[in-house]
């Protein structure tokens, strides 16, 4: 921007001259990167504190700027926020804002505030980019930086951004005349572009940069650089350039591992206990494990355990593995646990300090990741751990601790979690943890690998979809439900497939519609961004095992059944067959279901889903003259057919037997 201000004054001096040679028309790309505090300056943002006619930003309304209002009145074309020239606020730039101005400056008028959204700029080390952070949420302008243009400058223009998913352009005079592009966006997997071409300005403009049109407070943006080009190729050609430039790529060295183990494999483990309260503490040799157990009526029992002798570093390992197994016979249907920290010259625990987290009440030993990155009192040197029973326990009510991991990264946790080096009865442990993350979206989820996986062999491969009771970024809670049954013995088929199962974030779901109208539209309803998210890691899978292209399945179950007829219709190319159970899709989009294999399963009583939702994509299909889907409605069965369903065997015998080459 400093090059195309230097031609601009170059350009109007020679017009007082009286000659402009066509050489020195502008030319070239103008770029601005954004690597440095003192980069900045390219660029506004406003404040919260930034008054109606407070035309040089110092934070008031003064003679200074009156003298240039004045001077823009009179056509002085400085360069100014049209926000602040507006003084009435009338969305219009005229002389009845001089003369409120001078009731603002004599100090019988109040001075009002711009209503757009605030945001604050600063150079962040880490990203080497601008950061904007949205301080207010403002009015209906959005959030947006903004540019100033310098009169016949070029007219292609383009941004590299991260931490948003669209951006508008707009280009706006004194005179509050603005035009709105729609730019062509550059998607990367960590900074996107967007490019537009501008109508020629002949006045003073500005140029908006809006990337949120309904801000959040504590929002942030990162801003990598901008360009004005002479043709729009150049500009693209820059864009795509920095876009590559900020490309992540996955790691080639693998992460090293470094964990800090303590089993609960003998009696001696108990000498770790420094107290407890109400909980009787003892060595368990059939489960291998230590038990703790309420032995009062208090409603806060619990154990606290010490690991100082070990000198762990807190700020090395940020994640603990758990691995615990509450008993079926828990008090509670829902169990809750809490696991609190005490660090540093602590020797107690504080409030806060803690975790609280859900158990699996099924007499299966289950390991639970607690990731402490962002815990600012995880400092110092691990001292104990306090482990509390659930909500509501009852005396007797037990839990079992096997161990107890302390690891330096994610990867070496998950890795703990999915100890691979024998075979378990419990299946949840045969599957590998994993997370997806583009740096706007995470999805947790598991990936299960037969244990005899040969490299020279293809495998099928299986996407299971939970239900909206299983959503959370656990890892665990999903694999529960229905698909036990999947596992219930190592002579199933379903061993020899790779199975992945993503997790739902809270709040979300694999269809965004409304489970009780049994249907939706297809057109009118995205592909949502934890389906997405799991479509990306699919693709991934295919790069890293070797999976059978031709023998690609997923089923689901209730919210997972409309995640599995969504799965289809947007991408019946990747998925050879499909098994929804309790769900529902979208009848008018049956044609594009013809010619792909179909089980779906509906119980006819069912008061949560409509078995309806089923029905009619399947009548719809049939009558179009599909032959390769069927329906069984499962007469006298509620919601939850899973339990039944995913029981038969001839379910998935019949399902690995569809392959894509067959349509």
């Amino acid at each position: 921007m400093k090059l195309v201000r230097l031609i601009s004054l170059v350009l109007a001096t020679l017009l007082l001259l009286g000659s402009v040679p066509s050489v020195l028309a502008t030319q070239g790309v103008y770029p601005e990167v954004f690597d440095s505090a003192d980069s900045l300056d390219a660029f506004r943002v406003y404040s919260t504190n930034l008054p109606h006619g407070d035309l040089d930003g110092d934070g008031a309304v003064d003679s200074k700027d009156y003298r240039a209002i004045k001077k823009i009145v009179a056509g002085d074309t400085s360069r100014v926020c049209r926000f602040t020239i507006d003084v009435n606020n009338d969305s219009e730039f005229d002389l009845k804002d001089t003369a409120r101005i001078k009731k603002i400056i004599s100090g019988s008028m109040p001075m009002t505030y711009v209503g757009n959204s605030s945001v604050s700029k600063s150079y962040d080390e880490e990203e080497n980019a601008a950061k904007l952070t949205v301080a207010r949420k403002g009015s209906a302008t959005g959030a947006f930086f903004e540019i100033d243009l310098d009169n016949n400058g070029p007219l292609y223009f383009a941004v590299v951004l991260k931490g948003t998913d669209d951006c508008k352009i707009r280009k706006t005079n004194l005179y509050n005349n603005i035009s709105v592009y729609t730019p062509e966006k550059i998607a990367g997997n960590n900074y996107s572009a967007w490019v537009a071409t501008l109508t020629p300005y002949t006045d003073l403009y500005t140029l908006e940069i809006l990337f949120d049109e309904s801000p959040e407070v504590n929002e942030e943006v990162f801003v990598d650089s901008f360009v004005f080009a002479d043709t729009y190729e150049d500009a693209r050609a820059f864009a795509e350039g920095r876009v590559a430039a900020r490309h992540i790529d996955d790691p080639d060295e693998p992460v090293e591992f470094k964990y800090v183990t303590v089993n609960f494999d003998s009696s001696d483990c108990l000498s770790r206990i420094i107290s407890r309260n109400n909980t009787s503490a003892s060595y368990n040799s059939g489960y291998n494990a230590m038990k703790l157990q309420v032995s009062g009526s208090s409603s806060d029992p619990w154990a606290l355990v010490s690991f100082e002798d070990l000198g762990i570093d807190a700020d090395e390992y940020k994640y603990i593995v758990y691995k615990s197994m509450c008993p079926s016979s828990c008090n509670q249907s829902l169990p809750e646990a809490e696991l609190f920290y005490v660090v540093g010259n602590i020797s107690q625990p504080r409030a806060g300090y803690s975790t609280i987290y859900s158990q699996i009440k099924d007499s299966e030993f289950h390991s639970s990741i607690f990731e402490l990155t962002n815990a600012a009192f995880w400092t110092g040197t691990v001292h104990s751990l306090r482990f509390d029973y659930y909500c509501g326990c009852a005396v007797g009510d037990t839990q079992y601790v096997r161990s107890i991991t302390f690891c330096n990264t994610y990867e070496a946790a998950a890795a703990i979690a999915t100890d691979r080096s024998a075979k378990t009865t419990d299946y949840r442990q045969l599957f590998y943890y994993g997370k997806y993350d583009d740096g706007e979206f995470k999805l947790s989820y598991r990936m299960y690998v037969p244990f005899d996986y040969d490299g020279e062999r293809e495998y099928p491969f299986l996407m299971m979809l939970h239900g909206a009771g299983e959503r959370g970024d656990n890892g665990t809670y999903h694999l529960t439900g229905g698909f036990p049954y999947l596992f219930s013995n190592t002579d199933k088929s379903t061993f020899n497939v790779i199975c992945f199962a993503p997790q739902c974030p809270e709040n979300m779901k694999w269809v965004d519609c409304d489970w009780g109208n049994g249907s939706y539209s297809v057109v009118n309803t995205p592909e949502s961004k934890p389906l997405g998210a799991a479509i990306s890691v699919v693709n991934k899978a295919f790069q890293n095992y070797k999976i059978d292209r031709d023998r690609v399945y997923v089923t689901g179950l209730s919210m997972g059944g409309y995640g599995t007829w969504d799965t289809l219709l947007r991408h019946k190319d990747i998925f050879a067959a499909g098994v929804p159970l309790c769900g529902g899709g979208d009848p008018s989009q049956a044609s594009r279901l013809l010619d792909v294999p179909i089980r779906a399963y509906h119980g006819t009583a069912d008061n949560i889903v409509p078995s309806r939702g089923s029905k009619q994509m399947y009548d719809a299909i049939i009558a179009l003259g599909g032959t390769k889907c069927s329906y069984t409605a499962l007469g006298g069965y509620d919601h939850f057919i899973w339990d039944y369903v995913y029981q038969q065997q001839w379910v998935f015998d019949w399902l690995y037997q569809q392959r894509i080459s067959d349509r």
